[in-house]
């Protein structure tokens, strides 16, 4: 298997063309057969990093990398829905509710290793912090599928004034450059 045949599987799910099956069984294998990917990963000390690898209307792939206790903030993703799989290293998805009183309520986690994949829903608000790993050295690798892909948008924020919004802000002039992200 290539990026190549990922990156179709993606589309054709962005298209309706194939099942959430079907892109779990691929990314799964992708991440079992070690398929190259270094080309996109970038590591920054102050913040987690992520590298577009593909983009359009319909999907998004990006490759996130974290290193130390890296983690986002609670965050939506402003209607997409998504499918994660650690390429190297564990990562933990933390799930929140909001309350009747405005704040974030942990429902749940759960530790998610190398070949694993996890779906997140279009509502759901969520937290990723890396696992401690001990055998685990240099840097973490994620794969992360959008439908649609992310994009800015305001989420209000919580009763007691804490923000909740999308996870970054894209900035690009046109598809088909790199974008420059914040990550949030």
């Amino acid at each position: 298997m290539a990026l190549e045949q990922l990156i179709e599987i993606v589309e054709g799910v962005g298209a309706g063309c194939y099942g959430t099956e079907l892109l779990q069984e691929y990314l799964r294998k992708f991440v079992l057969d070690e398929i190259p990917i270094e080309e996109y990963c970038q590591w920054s000390m102050s913040e987690y990093t992520w590298q577009p690898v593909h983009r359009s209307e319909r999907a998004e792939l990006l490759v996130l990398c974290w290193q130390g206790n890296q983690r986002t903030a609670p965050h939506a993703h402003c209607g997409s829905w998504g499918m994660v799989t650690p390429y190297r290293g564990s990562l933990v998805n933390h799930l929140f509710e909001k309350t009747s009183g405005g704040r974030l309520k942990k429902l749940c986690q759960q530790t998610h290793r190398p070949g694993d994949v996890f779906l997140l829903k279009a509502e759901d608000i969520h937290q990723v912090t890396l696992a401690e790993d001990h055998q685990q050295e240099g840097g973490r690798i994620s794969i992360h599928c959008y439908f649609p892909p992310l994009r800015v948008c305001a989420d209000g924020g919580l009763e007691d004034g804490t923000e909740l919004s999308c996870p970054c802000e894209m900035l690009h002039d046109s598809w088909s450059e790199k974008w420059l992200v914040r990550s949030g």
